[in-house]
C-alpha cells in the first residue's frame, strides 16, 4: 500500500511539472510572440511587457511579472485562504515561473492567426488540464478568484474568473487591436475544450440505452459478439404504464454500428439512446487504479 501511495504521488508530481512546462511552452513560444492576450498574470505579464517595451525600449522577461504579479496575490491569499490551501498553488506557480524563466520568448514562426491560436490552445489546454488532474494550480487569477469570493459570497469562482480574465483579454484588445483579441477567444475556447479532453481522458466510450421487446436476444447477442456487459433495468412507461426491461450497456466507440446493426436486426422499432461516455472505469476499460 506504501508503495502505491509513492507511484501515485510520483505520478501526480509528475503531471504536474509536465503541465507546467506545456503551459510555459505554449505562453512564450506562441501566445507572446503572437500578442494573444488569453486572460491569466501570463496574459496580464505580456501586456506589460510590451507596453514597458514600448514606452522605455526595455525589454522585461515574462517570468519576471509572473513572479512579481503574483506575491501580492499569494500574500492576500495566505491572510484568507490559509497555507494549506496555498501549497499547490505556490508549487504551481515555482514551477511555471522557473519554465517561463528557461523557454526562450521567441515565436515558432508558424506565420498564420488561426494555427496560432489553435496550437497554441491545445498546448496550453493539456498544460492545464495535468495540472488540474494533479489537483493543482498556477496561483494567478484563480487565486484572486478565490479571494474574492470571500468579499463577494453571492459570486462563484468561476463568475469571478471569468469577469477577471475577461477584462485581461479586453486590455489585450486595447493594446493589440480587435483582430489579435478575435484570435485569442478561439484561442481560449481551444484551450477549454483540451483541458477538458485531458480531464475526462482519451478513452472515448459510448452509452447505449435500449428498450425493446426483444431485449432477451439483443442482451444475449452482445454479449456474445462484442463480448461486452449488458445490464438489464426494469422500467415502467409513464404514459402507457407498461412494464419493460431496459438493457443498459458501455462499449467501444467503434463498436456502435455492430450494435446498431444486431438492434435493427432484431427489432427494427427498438427505442435506443446513444451517448457518449468520456471516461469509464472497470472491467473491458482502464482500472480504477489507473486513474
Amino acid at each position: 500500500m506504501e508503495n502505491t501511495e509513492k507511484i501515485a504521488a510520483v505520478k501526480e508530481w509528475s503531471m504536474f511539472i509536465l503541465g507546467t512546462a506545456l503551459l510555459a511552452f505554449a505562453i512564450n513560444q506562441i501566445f507572446a510572440p503572437a500578442n494573444m492576450v488569453t486572460g491569466g498574470v501570463s496574459g496580464l505579464a505580456i501586456v506589460l511587457e510590451e507596453a514597458i517595451w514600448q514606452s522605455a525600449d526595455v525589454r522585461i522577461p515574462i517570468w519576471v511579472f509572473n513572479a512579481v504579479l503574483n506575491v501580492p496575490l499569494f500574500v492576500m491569499g495566505f491572510v484568507t485562504l490559509g497555507w494549506d490551501a496555498m501549497k499547490r498553488s505556490l508549487a504551481g506557480t515555482i514551477f511555471l515561473t522557473v519554465f517561463l524563466a528557461i523557454i526562450p520568448e521567441q515565436g515558432l514562426g508558424l506565420g498564420d492567426s488561426l494555427l496560432t491560436a489553435v496550437f497554441g490552445g491545445v498546448i496550453s489546454g493539456a498544460g492545464t488540464g495535468l495540472i488540474f488532474s494533479a489537483n493543482g494550480s498556477t496561483g494567478g487569477t484563480d487565486l484572486l478568484a478565490l479571494v474574492l469570493t470571500r468579499r463577494f459570497r453571492s459570486m462563484k469562482v468561476t463568475q469571478l474568473l471569468l469577469i477577471i480574465d475577461g477584462l485581461i483579454v479586453l486590455v489585450g484588445a486595447w493594446m493589440f487591436g480587435l483582430t489579435t483579441a478575435l484570435y485569442t477567444v478561439i484561442a481560449i475556447y481551444t484551450v477549454s475544450v483540451a483541458s477538458d479532453r485531458v480531464l475526462k481522458g482519451f478513452h472515448d466510450a459510448m452509452a447505449v440505452y435500449v428498450i425493446s421487446g426483444g431485449s432477451r436476444r439483443i442482451a444475449g447477442r452482445i454479449m456474445e459478439n462484442l463480448e461486452r456487459g449488458v445490464t438489464k433495468m426494469s422500467v415502467t412507461g409513464a404514459w402507457s404504464g407498461e412494464d419493460k426491461e431496459m438493457l443498459f450497456c458501455v462499449i467501444g466507440k467503434r463498436q456502435l454500428p455492430q450494435v446498431k446493426d444486431i438492434i435493427m436486426e432484431i427489432d427494427e422499432n427498438a427505442f435506443v439512446v446513444v451517448t457518449e461516455a468520456n471516461e469509464v472505469l472497470g472491467e473491458g476499460f482502464r482500472k480504477i487504479t489507473e486513474n
